[in-house]
């Protein structure tokens, strides 16, 4: 009888390893898939090293970056010097993104040389960029980077995001994440100024 009892407890322990070690595989796999997705949909990686991706810390210099502008030509950071800029991170696969595509236009519409300026870094195909933008006033202000190199420097996970850029080319705001937090700090610095 006790060697039943020990027998019975040994196969439940392997059992319960069994289980442990079926669901630790099955995080894996939902971890990867979950990478392929945003990857195939051109997102940026998730970074697991804590729940929240921080950003920058406001006052932080902005990095120069010199990518193609989707109106053709090349765009750089660093010729809008003098000037306070809101950077756009932007994807146009995401719903997200092209939802604050709207409140984007409506700031250039009517506003297109005050400050803060809107700059927009996209990722994607340039012509599905250019049918985006093209048209909206903009496209001479939307740089295409290739894979998320800029969006890695400014430490951005997700679109749309983006940080205010002051006259002397720092970081005048945190990240500012979801199209309400850009078109927020974007009317309150226009309406301080």
């Amino acid at each position: 009888m006790m060697y039943a009892v020990v027998a019975l407890s040994v196969l439940l322990l392997a059992a319960l390893l069994a289980i442990y070690h079926l669901i630790v595989q099955h995080g894996h796999l939902l971890l990867r898939v979950e990478k392929m997705e945003r990857e195939s949909q051109g997102q940026a990686p998730v970074h697991r090293s804590g729940f929240l991706q921080e950003g920058l810390p406001k006052g932080t210099a902005a990095a120069d970056f010199d990518l193609p502008a989707v109106s053709g030509g090349r765009l750089q950071l660093s010729s809008w010097r003098g000037r306070e800029i809101l950077l756009v991170f932007f994807n146009p696969r995401c719903d997200h993104s092209l939802r604050y595509l709207r409140r984007l236009r409506a700031i250039t519409d009517s506003r297109l040389d005050e400050d803060p300026i809107p700059l927009v870094v996209s990722t994607g195909d340039a012509d599905e960029n250019r049918r985006i933008f093209d048209g909206r006033g903009i496209a001479s202000r939307v740089a295409l980077q290739e894979g998320f190199e800029v969006s890695t420097l400014y430490r951005v996970t997700g679109t749309p995001m983006g940080y205010l850029v002051g006259r002397d080319g720092k970081t005048a705001s945190d990240l500012l994440v979801g199209s309400i937090a850009l078109e927020v700090a974007s009317a309150s610095r226009r309406s301080s100024a």
